[in-house]
């Protein structure tokens, strides 16, 4: 998987991504989220302040459970 830069293109509203800031390193499982046509950057149910997200990349597949 490769990095994808937010000035490319934007995740779907609400899909769960890797964001990334260089300041702030990896973010992990960040979504973007619009309330009145604002989009804004959400870790859990926390908004992300500044930094922003400046690269993000989709989230790996789960490893395969064992016992199944």
């Amino acid at each position: 998987m490769e990095w994808i830069s937010c000035e490319d293109r934007l995740p779907d509203i609400g899909l769960k991504v890797i964001g990334y800031h260089s300041k702030a390193g990896v973010v992990d499982a960040v979504r973007l989220e619009t309330e009145r046509n604002i989009k804004r950057w959400l870790l859990g149910g926390d908004l992300i302040g500044n930094p922003t997200v400046t690269h993000w990349m989709p989230l790996p597949s789960p490893p395969e459970n064992p016992n199944d």
